[in-house]
């Protein structure tokens, strides 16, 4: 049985974004009911409406922040998810107002990121590594190792992509 966060993800937010013509990936659902069932409920689970103010969301973005616990773009996941579930609260009546709007995103440092070693690339081709997996990941790593590309565009690639000659 679904628990009310994957009931809440899978039904009224599916249902709210596919009927605007807005698809919505499994990944991305199951990323919003991870997101909200490790970080935000054990935050906010407990706390009434009423009792959520700006001032108390800042405040969690700030110490999540500062305690370096939570990078800075995986605050603002968070930020944003909570922002969607109290539009929702919202739009049900159950709050006058969404305090979490006017909360200021956390400064994400973007990492350099540079090519694998011939060490990274090794394990990655590596006789466990290789004959553990299914085909399809093995697949994924041949393609991004010799095109370069990233995990979410290999994902993303469909047969309508690829153009042959």
């Amino acid at each position: 049985m679904l628990n009310d966060v994957e009931f809440f993800w899978k039904t009224r937010y599916f249902k709210a974004k596919t009927s605007r013509g807005k698809p919505i990936g499994r990944s991305k659902l199951a990323d919003r009911i991870s997101i909200t069932r490790n970080h935000l409920l054990p935050m906010f689970g407990q706390v009434k409406f009423k009792d959520l103010s700006t001032e108390s969301i800042d405040n969690w973005v700030l110490e999540a922040f500062a305690s370096g616990n939570l990078s800075g773009q995986m605050i603002n996941h968070d930020l944003f998810n909570l922002r969607i579930l109290l539009d929702f609260a919202l739009a049900d009546g159950l709050m006058l107002s969404n305090p979490a709007r006017s909360v200021k995103p956390a400064v994400v440092h973007a990492k350099e990121r540079g090519a694998l070693t011939s060490t990274e690339v090794a394990a990655l081709i590596s006789p466990a590594i290789w004959h553990s997996g299914k085909i399809l990941y093995r697949t994924a790593i041949v393609l991004s190792l010799l095109t370069g590309m990233r995990a979410g565009e290999v994902r993303g690639l469909r047969w309508e992509n690829v153009h042959p000659t």
